[in-house]
C-alpha cells in the first residue's frame, strides 16, 4: 500500500473516531468537545488535501444516477460540515473564544447563541444520514481487496455483505 493511501485511512479513521468523540459531548464536557471539534477542522482540511483528485475529476466523465447520487450526498456532507465548523467557531467558548469580540452583545439585540446553538443542532441532525452513507458508500471497494483471513477477513466479509447503500452508490 503506499504512503499516501494509509494517511489517507489514517485521516479517515481519525474523522470517524472523532465523529463518535463528538457525539459523546454530555460525558465529556465543553473544552473537549471544542477541542476535538478544532482537531476534526484539522483533519477535514487534511481530507480535502488529500483527496484533491475528487475535485479534479467533478467535471470529467459521464454522470450516471449512482455518480449523481454520490455527489449529491458528498455535498451535502460538505455543506453539513462547512455549517458545524462555523457554528462550532461562533458558540466557542475556549478554543476560539479569541475570536469573540469583547462588545458582540452590544451590536445585537439577539446575541450569536440564539441563532447558531438551533443551526448547529439542526445540521447535527439532518447530516446524519448523508455522513453515514458518505461513510459506508466506499466500503465495498476496499472490501474487495482485502483478505479473507483473520481479523481483518471477518471486516471485510461483513463489508462485503450487500447493502441498499452500496446498491445505490455502486450502481448494482
Amino acid at each position: 500500500m503506499k504512503p499516501k493511501a494509509k494517511v489517507k485511512i489514517a485521516v479517515d479513521v481519525l474523522m470517524t473516531l472523532g465523529m463518535l468523540f463528538l457525539m459523546g459531548y454530555q460525558f465529556w464536557g465543553d473544552v473537549a468537545h471544542e477541542w476535538a471539534g478544532a482537531g476534526m477542522f484539522v483533519l477535514f482540511i487534511l481530507h480535502h488535501a488529500l483527496n484533491g483528485g475528487w475535485y479534479k475529476s467533478l467535471f470529467r466523465g459521464k454522470y450516471s444516477p449512482a455518480r449523481i447520487f454520490q455527489l449529491v450526498i458528498d455535498l451535502l456532507v460538505f455543506l453539513d460540515m462547512l455549517g458545524l465548523m462555523v457554528s462550532g467557531v461562533i458558540l466557542s467558548n475556549h478554543v476560539c473564544a479569541f475570536l469573540a469580540h469583547p462588545r458582540r452583545h452590544e451590536f445585537s439585540c439577539l446575541p450569536p447563541r440564539l441563532l447558531y446553538k438551533p443551526l448547529g443542532l439542526r445540521l447535527k441532525q439532518y447530516g446524519f444520514c448523508p455522513h453515514i452513507i458518505h461513510f459506508v458508500s466506499p466500503l465495498q471497494s476496499w472490501a474487495d481487496n482485502c483478505p479473507t483471513y483473520g481479523f481483518t477477513g471477518v471486516l471485510c466479509s461483513l463489508a462485503r455483505f450487500p447493502s441498499p447503500v452500496s446498491r445505490l452508490t455502486t450502481g448494482c
